[in-house]
Formats: C-alpha cells, structure tokens, sequence
C-alpha cells in the first residue's frame, strides 16, 4: 500500500518534529527562541493532523501513539 506508507512516514516525520521542537523550546525556557519552537512544534502537529486525514482515506487506522525513535532522543 504505497498511499498508506507515504502517509504513514509524513505523519511520523511531522510528530518527531513536533516532539523535537517541544524539547528544544523546553531548552530555551525564558528566552525569544521558546515562543519560536512552540509555534514551530504547534505547526508540525498541525501537518500532523493532515496525514492523519489521509491515512484515513486509506481505511488503515492511524497509529494510536507517536514513539520518537532512538535517534531523536
């Protein structure tokens, strides 16, 4: 299912970018950068949320939690 697997690999893209931003605003606590990382975290989910609609499209259940993998820890 290569719609499936485009979607389901931009879904996780924009969660782990969503997960790494929120860690880096939570770096930057007090400073300019946070509001910045918070927005761009708020952004990503909202991408996130697209390729949810499209996994859907697919009749495959979208994944019930984002895990970031070993690297982005």
């Amino acid at each position: 299912m290569p719609e499936y697997n485009h979607a389901l690999e931009g879904w996780q893209e924009e969660k782990r970018s969503a997960y790494l931003y929120r860690n880096i605003a939570l770096a930057e606590t007090g400073t300019p950068k946070q509001k910045l990382f918070n927005e761009l975290a708020d952004a990503a989910e909202q991408q996130a949320t697209l390729w949810e609609t499209e996994l859907t499209k697919t009749g495959l259940a979208i994944p019930p939690l984002f895990k970031p993998d070993l690297r982005s820890h």
